[in-house]
């Protein structure tokens, strides 16, 4: 009985679990959480890829920076491999980092925008090799441009930290799910093998009442 109610409890927890992993999807159910983290890992290194080339050649000294991205990118691929989620610990990390990063930046352009526009035509035009004094439409646009960039890295770093957290819960279920199939298992398994066995051995066939000897296992 006891070991009826340890597997039909098994039995719900791993139908739980199987409900709850059929809901770890991303993009609004388009994608599951798995590949969800493999687009990511695509995006990353596409965009390590990228900035490796436009330092080597216009900053080959920042090189080194790259460094922390891509650490990061191969511990989420270790992390998708070995289900393990401390090793999804390292993206939720840089995502809020990111995420910072981009609002402070945006916090500092937005002050010189309103209250210091030279200072920003000053670097456009170094940046482009320009000779403006004032603001111009090219001025605006760039502007535009570079908070729309800003903006855009701080939503899609939100959304990375949504799908890394979610994809962490997921990787915790799933250990869940096979440590207590595991256990359950080893019940079963223990209890069977410590159920008593009654071997009756009669001397005499004829007189099966009183002359029979019992012996458990």
């Amino acid at each position: 009985m006891t070991m009826m109610q340890r597997q039909s409890s098994g039995g719900s927890f791993n139908d739980s679990a199987g409900s709850l992993l059929g809901h770890h999807r991303c993009l609004r159910g388009f994608l599951h959480l798995t590949h969800g983290m493999r687009l990511l890992i695509t995006v990353g290194l596409v965009a390590i890829i990228g900035l490796l080339v436009l330092e080597a050649i216009y900053f080959r000294r920042g090189i080194f920076v790259l460094i922390i991205p891509f650490a990061v990118c191969m511990c989420t691929i270790w992390a998708t491999f070995s289900l393990d989620r401390a090793w999804v610990r390292p993206i939720i990390g840089i995502s809020y980092f990111h995420m910072f990063l981009a609002s402070y930046l945006l916090l500092i352009f937005s002050y010189f925008f309103i209250f210091k526009p030279l200072y920003i035509i000053m670097v456009l035009n170094w940046a482009f090799d320009t000779l403006y004094t004032k603001k111009t439409v090219s001025y605006y646009v760039q502007c535009f441009c570079i908070f729309m960039g800003l903006i855009a890295f701080a939503l899609f770093n939100l959304w990375q930290l949504s799908v890394a957290e979610n994809y962490a819960e997921f990787l915790d279920v799933v250990q869940r799910t096979d440590r207590s199939s595991s256990n359950s298992t080893r019940t079963a398994m223990t209890e069977i093998k410590t159920e008593p066995v009654v071997l009756v051995v009669n001397r005499n066939p004829s007189d099966m009442s009183a002359r029979d000897y019992r012996m458990a296992l």
